[in-house]
């Protein structure tokens, strides 16, 4: 038996208005949420996986 499960990631504001606008990343939406619907309408697991940065993060690698 197949198992399915939809994965979101980084589907942030700040891609669409905020300081990592990016254009084209308002077409995606109804694709997205055309998709989501499809999947709660058939009880398929959705998970979601956001990435933050904090100003205190520091981004090289500790050798």
């Amino acid at each position: 038996m197949a198992r399915y499960a939809i994965l979101v990631l980084n589907m942030l504001n700040d891609f669409i208005e905020g300081s990592l606008k990016y254009e084209r990343a308002l077409e995606i939406i109804p694709n997205i949420r055309t998709l989501l619907d499809i999947a709660r309408n058939n009880q398929i697991p959705i998970f979601y996986c956001v990435d933050e940065h904090l100003p205190t993060d520091s981004y090289e690698l500790e050798l």
